[in-house]
């Protein structure tokens, strides 16, 4: 009987487990598209020259669509 319980304990413990994991993946995902679609905006902000980017050296917007293009392959 006390075999019973210490499984059931057991598999009680994983199924909450993986339920801990599985929320902790969705989120992750979340932030990662998240940080994705960030980039992305921020690579068209930048080649059309809008906003905060309309005064950027040549050199300069190189740079960042360099970094946000990385970025957003990195997190897509």
């Amino acid at each position: 009987m006390a075999n019973i319980i210490f499984f059931q304990s057991i598999l009680e413990a994983i199924k909450e487990g993986s339920k801990a994991y599985y929320t902790w993946q969705k989120s992750r995902e979340k932030a990662r598209l998240e940080v994705c679609k960030d980039a992305g905006e921020k690579y068209i902000q930048i080649s059309r020259g809008d906003g905060d980017y309309k005064d950027l050296t040549t050199d300069k917007k190189q740079r960042l669509l360099v970094h946000y293009a990385k970025r957003f392959f990195a997190y897509n």
